[in-house]
């Protein structure tokens, strides 16, 4: 989906007005989609915890929302329903006026009244600031946003989180922090850049029925996947075939400090769909992988009982290795000189598809021109490899993550994905995919490793390369938001929520 900044937005607005789509209804849908996200949300917590809705209103186009929003939930649910603006109703003009006038609700405007509101459960729908806000926060929304975040309540904000700035993602003097931005139209550039991630929490959209015409001529620096696209990326299985021609994967590495790595990456690439997914690894190790999945191919290589592989299981491994559709090198390998040899005779060698994951990033401590290869390269670093691997090609960092990833993606002729709460997806030609899903649940141990497995696997299933990649990214971290606690979840059970991920996402699941 393209990214867009407030100006293009604004000038999108208008056009699909000028075709002849009231703002009424581009306000009535925003409200009624924001609103969906929100009742889901309701379903999947104890009542206790959403007792009173409180929807903060400035005076603009937001506050509409808002007003929209007050008035489903007014219809729809029981529970207590306050709103609150920080400005004298008399203030609001056109869309936002109409929707104040339709909705049959007390308003609170007096600041001592906010901290009354401000109560444990206590769900609150932010609809102070929209996208045109600039420059420093005024009073008293300030004041207000200072409140909302000291309360720790949990917090949806429409189309942005009031105080961050829609085009840069700088957050002003305060901006509130969100648990879900619920977007309207199309996504805005600052919800991914610099501060963006950190105030935006969950990030949903609506579909607000903008004039497709005008949509698909804009002109946009990078797009933002979300799960309206996935649906399209995932094709009906056909019915007449085999294991053989389900994919043929091998994931390598493994070392004696990171047993359960390679266990996770294989395992995601079953979960997946792949036909036949083999974990080679040290011999030394067998014993650790008597509990795996019964699915799962062994291919227990040669390693002089030193629990590292290296150049001695080169013939053994290239033998296996002919046959295979796309391969996958580093979960759990360590940073071994011998295991690195071996990782840059594979991407030397080998004219599959390979992914390249964790320590065999390192592969450009030994030969800075390792991952310059002719056939398809997806490198997955985290912030601290992708700091080591600027380093190695001697190219100095920029202030700009963006930046500093289509400069690697060039360098390399490869597709590099930027792993993060907003991981960036990016191809030499320097088309670049900001992922919208995902949860802090899935900062823990090994997540990396089963991302690293379904790369692979959907390299295998879907023709084109980036779409692949942003694909696997994008159910990755929508698997990790179906974890019932965002505290507990381990990379494990990261493994059976994606047939759950994948089911809601497509019908061909």
């Amino acid at each position: 989906m393209k990214a867009v900044t407030t100006q293009q937005m604004e000038a999108l607005d208008q056009g699909s007005i000028k075709k002849g789509i009231p703002g009424e209804v581009l306000m009535e849908r925003a409200g009624a989609g924001a609103f969906d996200h929100i009742a889901n949300y309701c379903e999947t917590q104890p009542v206790y915890h959403w007792t009173h809705f409180l929807i903060l209103t400035g005076k603009g186009n937001n506050a509409g929302d808002g007003f929209v929003i007050a008035r489903y939930l007014d219809e729809s649910y029981g529970a207590e329903i306050s709103v609150f603006s920080a400005c004298d109703p008399f203030e609001l003009k056109g869309d936002a006026e109409r929707n104040f006038t339709r909705m049959d609700l007390d308003i609170y405007t007096d600041m001592h009244e906010l901290d009354i509101l401000l109560v444990p459960g206590t769900v609150i729908i932010d609809c102070l600031l929209g996208i045109g806000m600039k420059g420093p926060l005024r009073e008293p929304y300030k004041t207000i946003i200072e409140k909302v975040n000291a309360a720790e309540l949990p917090v949806f904000s429409i189309d942005i989180p009031s105080g961050l700035d829609a085009d840069t993602g700088l957050a002003n003097d305060s901006a509130i922090v969100a648990d879900c931005t619920i977007t309207m139209g199309l996504p805005k550039t600052g919800l991914v850049l610099n501060d963006g991630p950190k105030y935006t929490g969950r990030l949903k959209l609506i579909d607000i029925g903008l004039v497709n015409e005008l949509v698909e001529k804009q002109q946009t620096d990078f797009e933002i996947t979300f799960e309206s696209e996935i649906d399209e990326n995932i094709k009906r299985i056909d019915n007449v075939v085999h294991k053989g021609t389900q994919g043929r994967i091998t994931c390598i590495g493994n070392s004696t400090h990171y047993t359960g790595a390679l266990i996770l990456a294989a395992h995601a690439a079953l979960k997946c769909g792949s036909g036949l997914v083999t974990a080679a690894y040290p011999q030394s190790l067998r014993a650790y992988f008597h509990a795996v999945p019964n699915a799962l191919i062994h291919l227990p290589l040669a390693d002089s009982d030193t629990a590292i592989l290296s150049l001695e299981a080169k013939e053994e491994l290239f033998n296996h290795l002919s046959n295979q559709d796309i391969i996958a090198i580093g979960p759990g390998l360590g940073r071994d000189k011998s295991s690195l040899e071996l990782m840059a005779e594979i991407l030397k060698s080998c004219k599959q598809p390979i992914v390249v994951d964790a320590d065999a990033l390192d592969v450009l401590t030994i030969d800075s021109n390792a991952l310059n290869r002719e056939a398809l390269t997806v490198i997955t670093p985290h912030p601290g490899e992708f700091k080591r691997m600027l380093k190695a090609l001697k190219i100095k960092p920029t202030d700009s993550d963006l930046d500093d990833a289509r400069t690697v993606a060039k360098r390399l002729d490869c597709i590099l994905v930027l792993k993060g709460s907003r991981s960036i997806v990016v191809d030499p030609q320097g088309n670049t995919a900001y992922n919208s899903s995902g949860d802090p649940a899935l900062a823990t141990a090994g997540s990396g490793d089963v991302l690293c497995g379904m790369i692979a696997s959907f390299l295998h299933q879907i023709d084109d390369p980036f779409t692949a990649v942003k694909t696997a990214v994008f159910i990755h971290g929508y698997a990790g938001e179906l974890a019932k606690c965002k505290r507990s979840l381990i990379a494990d059970e990261l493994l059976d929520l994606i047939p759950h991920a994948l089911r809601l996402l497509s019908p061909f699941a």
